[in-house]
């Protein structure tokens, strides 16, 4: 008899936005709540659905964004920052070219099959997912620039947890899915607004 798989999303689900000024170029957590995936619902196959979708305010073309997907430990993650020097880098796009026009809409997108599960047993190190995804982001208020795949290498498309047991990936812990950006010459850019996040798990 085939056993029963399920699709549902990752709570939680965020009713509202959230609104980050970054004020130097360093990664910055934008995710508008907390996503948890919580033990045991990754296993080997499992499906990972990634949505994220906003806007920025920018007044000069002087500054870049990069966008990117993690997963880190819940319990590493720091009220000042959930992104730590052990998360996860799921996906990561090159850094974009700001518009310098007042909400200028980006949408990031990741599609990932987890490989293999952590197991002491087996080894500290031997969680893994294989992923891809898109970023799109406004030339205007109208269009779309062209697509740009996440990640940007063949290498980085496979991504092992970052350590011993307490790090990101570890399937055997809580994990916070996070979307993050880095604001590169700050001076002009306003604002990033992040409208959802969304973890979705098939299988």
């Amino acid at each position: 008899m085939p056993g029963t798989l399920w699709s549902a999303p990752v709570p939680a689900l965020n009713s509202n936005s959230s609104v980050s000024s970054p004020a130097t170029a360093t990664l910055t957590d934008i995710s508008p709540a907390q996503v948890i995936i919580n033990p045991p619902q990754l296993a080997v196959g499992t499906r990972v659905r990634l949505t994220a979708h906003g806007s920025y305010i920018a007044t000069t073309t002087a500054s870049t964004v990069t966008y990117g997907f993690y997963m880190t430990a819940a319990s590493t993650a720091t009220a000042a920052n959930n992104l730590v020097a052990t998360s996860a880098i799921l996906g990561v796009s090159p850094a974009v070219s700001a518009v310098a026009v007042s909400g200028i809409p980006w949408i990031l997108q990741y599609w990932g099959r987890i490989s293999a599960i952590s197991s002491p047993i087996i080894g500290l190190t031997n969680a893994s997912i294989v992923g891809r995804g898109t970023l799109l982001t406004g030339s205007s208020l109208t269009a779309f620039a062209t697509p740009v795949p996440i990640p940007q290498t063949l290498a980085a498309v496979t991504v092992a947890q970052t350590g011993t047991p307490g790090f990101g990936m570890v399937t055997n812990i809580a994990q916070l899915v996070s979307v993050g950006v880095t604001i590169a010459t700050n001076t002009g850019f306003t604002s990033i607004t992040c409208d959802e996040l969304t973890c979705e798990l098939l299988g």
